[in-house]
């Protein structure tokens, strides 16, 4: 699959990016661990990156997703600061990308108005997507949050193909919370519960 730039990339720049390396890994695999040093930045091409914050139990929360055309605004800001990784990267589902050098990176920014652009972006839409996740932990109980949640991800068949705990991992709360929450919405015929799989009915 061929990744589509943003128009406002020079060309240069983009050979220079389709000269990084290509990296195909499947659904868990983790690209980045809490407390590395980052020498390459993803840029996916297809699938999904997701980015959590985990304390020392390991409870996990998502920070934000990393979708095709995206990069990760927290590694590129890490790595041009010498930083090492204050966050873990997951596949949460079989996916490619380009594995960008940091060094290039730090150069393409001093040489490319369209990288600037890019990373810019990748801000406003970070601290946007930041922002809603401390208003919902801030002001939003969990029962509204697992509703928001099931109405996003599902699918134009009002599937929502997760597994209770990958669900608790995103909401930052225990799976056994979210069991009983469910269970709770299909008493309701609000969703019917099958393996694996969730259906919005209402």
């Amino acid at each position: 699959m061929k990744l589509t730039y943003p128009p406002y990339f020079e060309p240069k720049l983009i050979e220079e990016i389709e000269g990084s390396k290509f990296l195909s890994a499947e659904k868990g695999f983790t690209l980045l661990n809490t407390g590395e040093d980052i020498f390459g930045i993803p840029l996916v091409i297809s699938g999904k990156l997701l980015l959590v914050s985990e304390d020392e139990s390991g409870k996990q929360l998502l920070l934000y997703e990393i979708n095709p055309g995206e990069s990760c605004i927290l590694s590129i800001t890490a790595s041009l600061n010498h930083k090492p990784s204050e966050a873990r990267a997951i596949l949460s589902e079989d996916s490619e990308m380009i594995i960008l050098d940091s060094r290039a990176v730090k150069d393409w920014v001093n040489k490319y108005e369209g990288f600037r652009k890019f990373i810019f972006e990748l801000y406003q839409k970070r601290l946007s997507d930041l922002l809603h996740l401390v208003d919902a932990i801030s002001f939003k109980n969990i029962d509204s949050r697992l509703e928001e949640y099931l109405h996003q991800k599902a699918d134009k068949n009002l599937e929502i193909n997760r597994t209770h705990q990958q669900i608790a991992d995103s909401l930052g709360t225990a799976r056994e919370v979210i069991s009983r929450l469910l269970k709770e919405m299909e008493n309701k015929k609000l969703i019917k519960l099958t393996r694996g799989k969730i259906i919005l009915i209402h």
